[in-house]
C-alpha cells in the first residue's frame, strides 16, 4: 500500500465534467450556482415586495397631500419639510410594484431611519402617541421588506399598516377641517373633560362666572388644563366645531395700575410663540363693566391647521384676565357670535 503522502489526488469534478462535454460547460463551471443556471422566466417576483412598494407608494401620496392640506405639520418618510422623501419614496414604490428589487435595500435603509429616528424625536418631545405610531407603521412595512414573508405575515403587515394608513388620512381630515371623525363619543376622554351643568361656569381660584357658548361646551379637568397651561383657570372646549375657550387669571397688587398696551403687546408675544404667522388686529381698547379692557382677532397656524383667535383682555383689581378663544378657520365663525357672547357675559363676584 502506497504511503499516506503518495496517494493520488482525487480527480476535480469540474475539470473532468468540462473534459467529458466542452461545447456545454464553460471552464468555470464549478463557480457557477445552480439557481444561476435556472431560466429568469421561471423566477417569481417577490409578492411581498408589490405590498411594499404600494405601501410606499400610498405613503408619497398622503405626504404630498399633507403638504398642501397641512404644510407645516412635518411629514415624510422618514419625514421632512419638502417633498423630496415623498418623491423617493414614490420611486422605489413604483419600482417594487413592477417587481424590480433593486431599490429594495434602499427602501430597508429608509424604513430604518423612520423606525430609529422619527421615534426618538417624538419620544423626546414626549409625543408618545406619535412615537408609537411611527414605530407601528415602520415595523410593520419592515415585516414586508426583510427575507421572504409567508401569506400569514403578508397579511399581518398589510393589516397593520393599512390601520396606520387610516389614522394618517382621518389625522388630514381633522387638521383640515377641525372636525374630529365621532368626536360627540369620544371628546370626552379626547379632551379629559366633562359636561357642564346648566349653562354658566363659575371660576375655579378667581371670582368670576360667565355663560356658556354653548350646550355642546365641555369643561376640561384642571389637572389636564393646567397640563398644557399652568396659567388656566378654566378651559372650555367644544367637540363639535373643535373650539376652545381659556379663561387666565394672574393676581396684581391692588394698587398696581396695569398698561392695556403694554398687556396686549405681551399677550400678541406669547400667542405668537406657539403659532405660525400669527396676524393680529389692531388692539381695540375700551372700557368693559368699568375696567380697562381690549378685544384683538387674529389667524395663525398650529401643528398646520390654520386657527382664529379671538382674545379678551381685562384689568380689575387685584387680578387681570385673559379670555382666548381659538379654532379651526373653516368652523370657528360658526361659533364666534357665541363666544363673543360669553365673553360679554363675564362677571366679577
Amino acid at each position: 500500500m502506497a504511503p499516506a503522502e503518495m496517494a493520488m489526488p482525487m480527480p476535480d469534478s469540474a475539470a473532468v465534467a468540462a473534459a467529458a462535454y466542452p461545447s456545454v460547460l464553460p471552464p468555470d463551471v464549478g463557480e457557477v450556482s445552480t439557481p444561476a443556471l435556472e431560466s429568469s422566466e421561471d423566477a417569481q417576483p417577490n409578492p411581498a415586495l408589490k405590498l411594499a412598494g404600494g405601501v410606499l407608494l400610498l405613503n408619497a401620496v398622503l405626504v404630498l397631500v399633507e403638504k398642501v392640506v397641512a404644510p407645516q405639520v412635518g411629514g415624510g418618510f422618514p419625514g421632512s419639510s419638502n417633498f423630496v422623501p415623498a418623491i423617493i419614496d414614490a420611486f422605489i414604490g413604483v419600482s417594487l410594484l413592477r417587481g424590480n428589487d433593486k431599490y429594495r435595500s434602499l427602501a430597508t435603509v429608509r424604513v430604518v431611519l423612520g423606525l430609529v429616528i422619527l421615534t426618538v424625536i417624538h419620544l423626546v418631545q414626549k409625543n408618545v402617541i406619535a412615537a408609537v405610531f411611527q414605530f407601528f407603521f415602520s415595523g410593520t412595512l419592515l415585516m414586508l421588506l426583510l427575507g421572504s414573508p409567508s401569506a400569514l405575515r403578508r397579511g399581518l403587515a398589510l393589516a397593520g399598516v393599512g390601520l396606520c394608513m387610516l389614522v394618517e388620512g382621518v389625522g388630514l381630515y381633522a387638521l383640515h377641517t377641525g372636525n374630529v371623525p365621532f368626536a360627540n363619543k369620544f371628546a370626552a376622554s379626547t379632551y379629559d373633560a366633562e359636561p357642564i351643568e346648566g349653562d354658566v361656569v363659575q371660576g375655579r381660584a378667581f371670582a368670576f362666572h360667565m355663560s356658556l357658548p354653548g350646550a355642546s361646551w365641555l369643561l376640561r379637568k384642571e389637572e389636564a388644563a393646567h397640563r398644557d397651561n399652568p396659567l388656566a383657570d378654566l378651559w372650555l372646549v367644544d367637540p363639535d366645531s373643535g373650539a376652545h375657550l381659556l379663561i387666565i387669571g394672574e393676581k396684581v397688587s391692588g394698587d398696581t395700575q396695569v398698561s392695556m398696551e403694554r398687556f396686549a403687546n405681551a399677550v400678541i408675544k406669547n400667542v405668537r410663540k406657539g403659532t405660525v404667522d400669527f396676524d393680529p388686529s389692531e388692539p381695540d381698547y375700551r372700557i368693559f363693566e368699568g375696567m380697562p379692557a381690549c378685544s384683538i382677532r387674529g389667524t395663525g397656524r398650529v401643528n398646520g391647521a390654520q386657527l382664529d383667535y379671538e382674545i379678551r383682555l381685562l384689568s380689575a383689581p387685584g387680578a387681570i384676565y385673559q379670555l382666548i378663544a381659538f379654532g379651526p378657520s373653516d368652523s370657528f365663525g360658526e361659533v364666534r357670535g357665541d363666544v363673543v357672547a360669553s365673553m360679554d357675559a363675564f362677571r366679577l363676584e
